[in-house]
């Protein structure tokens, strides 16, 4: 599948932290159960080999390329996409860092 117009960063943040993904290098995506598999192994062959970082998801409907039960995927939404990244970075959010720095000024003026 092509993309046109794909950002060149994905963010994910979890709480205090940022994680940035820049520069990306490759999608890899599975439409159908049986491109489930091929498309995991090579994106933990670019992780492993290139050292990629990889941000993505995995549908719950791509559990049957294992054989497992499960309802039919929505059409046109993929069972696995991931994007395949030449730089990772981990960040402090700015409302962590603001909430820091607004209790210093809750200490006291003599120490």
């Amino acid at each position: 599948m092509i993309l046109n117009n794909m950002p060149e960063t994905a963010i994910i943040r979890n709480g205090r932290f940022e994680c940035h993904f820049n520069t990306l290098v490759r999608v890899v995506t599975a439409m159908q159960t049986d491109e489930v598999i091929p498309a995991l192994q090579e994106v933990e062959f670019s992780v492993n080999k290139y050292n990629r970082y990889a941000a993505g998801l995995i549908s719950y409907e791509a559990a049957a390329a294992y054989r497992f039960d499960v309802h039919n995927s929505m059409p046109g939404l993929p069972l696995f996409w991931f994007g395949l990244f030449f730089w990772f970075g981990l960040y402090e959010t700015v409302e962590y860092i603001n909430t820091q720095v607004s209790n210093i000024g809750s200490l006291p003026s003599t120490l």
